[in-house]
């Protein structure tokens, strides 16, 4: 019944109408205005209340039209052709570079391999900020923004990832937790700092309430305090 663009992150400089639009005849229309190539998902909807995501495509700043073909028995089976040049390009290039790397190391690698070949390239972009999220920080992800070409590290997409690489740098086993400000059930704002000096152990869990997988751990957590 409707589509829904879902982005890599959020960006005011990515100007969409509408986010959510209406299914007509099997087709659907977004409008907006890019900064530059852009990673999505589409979330379909029905009135139900059922929701299934496709697989991550790209958008380029120009018109082109996106094809999904989907399995209602099979999702995984679910497939997308699109104009777009950058989708193409992560399609024939990227996915064959990396479709033979079972180890997560290896694939890291042909990350950087790629990047190191394809500076310029929006796919080695946007694939690096899609492992940061899913993987966790690496060193080789902050070897692998280095091998990206200046013009490209100028734009927000890249500016964001950048700041992402260097907070994530600070947080790497080894090194000492940032000092933030919290904020106590009884809406008090404390030093994290000043837990430390009671406490052995320090238990330190970031989650929102859509993630499903977080609150999964709960009763694992709470055998853990």
């Amino acid at each position: 019944d409707s589509a829904e663009l879902m982005f890599f992150k959020s960006d005011t400089s990515f100007k969409v109408e509408t986010k959510k639009v209406p299914i007509v005849n099997q087709r659907f229309l977004f409008k907006g205005i890019l900064p530059h190539s852009y990673a999505a998902f589409i979330m379909f909807s029905n009135k139900s209340g059922s929701k299934s995501r496709t697989n991550i495509f790209f958008i380029d700043e120009n018109y082109q039209e996106v094809n999904v073909l989907y399995d209602t028995s099979n999702k995984s089976n679910s497939t997308i052709t699109s104009s777009s040049k950058t989708f193409n390009e992560f399609l024939n290039d990227f996915s064959l570079s990396t479709a033979n790397s079972a180890e997560r190391k290896i694939i890291d690698s042909s990350l950087y391999t790629y990047t190191k070949n394809k500076p310029n390239s929006y796919v080695s972009l946007w694939m690096l900020l899609y492992y940061l999220n899913s993987n966790g920080y690496k060193p080789i992800y902050t070897s692998t923004y280095n091998q990206l070409d200046s013009a490209i590290k100028k734009n927000s997409t890249a500016l964001y990832l950048q700041n992402m690489l260097l907070n994530s740098d600070r947080l790497k086993i080894g090194t000492v937790f940032p000092n933030i400000k919290v904020t106590d059930f009884k809406k008090n704002e404390t030093q994290l700092e000043g837990l430390y000096e009671n406490n052995r152990y320090i238990f330190i869990d970031f989650w929102f309430s859509r993630c499903q997988p977080c609150i999964r751990q709960f009763k694992k957590k709470k055998k853990i305090h």
